[in-house]
Order: C-alpha cells, then structure tokens, then sequence
C-alpha cells in the first residue's frame, strides 16, 4: 500500500514544498548517495546505506519516484535490473544539502550538544 500523505501540500508555498520534499529522514541520504548522476542498483544504494533498514528505504525511495526527484530505469535482459539515477529536479537539490552542509559546518560549535 502506498503512502498517502494526511496533509495535502499547497504548491502555492514554495517553502513548504521544498521542505515536504527534503524533510524525511533517509532522502538526503539518498540523495547524497547518488548526486554524481550515475545511475545505482538498489543493493548498491543499500550498501552505502547500512544503517537504514531496507524497508525504510524501499519506501523512501517509492516515495522520491512518486514526487519526480528520482528517475527508474528496468532493464529486460536474461537477469533483470533495475537502476535509479536523480531526475533532473533530483539533482537541482544537491546544491541545496551543500549549503546545508556547510551552514552545519560553520555553525556546529555554537549549537548545543543535545542538538548533536
């Protein structure tokens, strides 16, 4: 069963939309994961993902195709497979955990340590 968000997101703020799409816990793990746009295995998202339980990400990851941040491509060959890259939308969101990344960088030492 899918999951069915209990509150609707207006696009009308784009915040809000931002924030809905990068909020969960394990999305920009994946994201991160995958930023150089090659596309990966799901066992091979999973490796780099230890701590995540599987079915957390296999969730996640429903969840980001759904909303058009990933792209999945199956192949039909003797042995199937199936890769997933970050759409184009995906990608424009790498820049944004960047400076996420450097704001937690710069601001650590002035946070208290419950926080980290």
């Amino acid at each position: 069963m899918a999951y069915q968000r209990k509150i609707p997101v207006h696009t009308a703020y784009p915040f809000r939309l931002t924030l809905n799409l990068i909020q969960h816990k394990w999305r920009g793990c994946i994201i991160n994961v995958l930023r150089s746009g090659e596309p990966m295995r799901l066992n091979e998202i999973h490796k780099q993902l230890y701590m995540a339980s599987p079915r957390v990400l296999n969730m996640q990851i429903k969840a980001m195709l759904d909303d058009g941040l990933l792209i999945r491509t199956a192949y039909d060959e003797n042995i199937p497979r199936t890769e997933y890259k970050l759409s184009p939308v995906g990608l424009s969101l790498v820049n944004i955990f960047d400076i996420l990344t450097i704001w937690g960088i710069e601001h650590r030492s002035q946070l208290p340590d419950k926080v980290i």
